[in-house]
């Protein structure tokens, strides 16, 4: 759920261009382990842009945005993808891009690790600890398209596309492909 949710709208002329700003933060608590109790943690929203025309008709609209995402818990990333591999630990991520919310979004993201541990289980585990990457993102009210992923680890470079069909349904369907290119092997 999210609280502290602040909306900012700056009209200057009608039919223009309007700035706009929304600001959240999303309140968790990390999954309890046997032998560690769960902690407490925030992560933080914060959403600007430019919209253009009229108020009224936002939606059929133009926009550009930039959102960036603090201290997110990649467990609760995983939860849209039962086939992607399970991942504890926290991210940061930035989004740029622009769209119409009636027709879909283009966005290109940036994912800084802080401390992540991520669990392939034909593979083992791996820790990532300021860990990049990136992604070019195409979002609709049916789908999510992701596009030239790439996470860099010590030994392994991690690449990846699909889309995550009818995200807004209780039953969304995936298809990932995943690549792995080792350095060492």
């Amino acid at each position: 759920h999210l609280e502290n949710v602040t909306l900012t709208v700056q009209r200057p002329r009608e039919n223009s261009v309007w700035p706009f700003a929304i600001t959240a933060e999303m309140p968790g608590t990390t999954h309890a382990t046997p032998t560690a109790p769960g902690k407490a943690y925030v992560t933080k929203i914060n959403l600007s842009g430019i919209g253009t025309g009229a108020l009224d008709d936002w939606a059929k609209n133009n926009h550009t945005f930039e959102a960036e995402v603090n201290d997110l818990n990649a467990e609760d990333v995983h939860m849209f993808s039962a086939e992607a591999p399970s991942m504890h630990g926290f991210v940061d991520a930035k989004l740029k891009g622009s769209g119409v919310p009636q027709k879909g979004f283009h966005a290109n993201a940036d994912i800084i690790t802080k401390k992540l541990r991520v669990v392939i289980p034909e593979v083992g585990d791996w820790n990532v600890v300021d860990g990049t990457s990136s992604a070019d993102l195409v979002i609709d009210e049916q789908q999510i398209d992701y596009k030239n992923f790439s996470l860099a680890l010590p030994t392994v470079l991690v690449r990846s596309d699909g889309n995550i069909a009818d995200w807004r349904t209780k039953d969304p369907s995936y298809k990932i492909n995943f690549d792995f290119v080792a350095s060492d092997v």
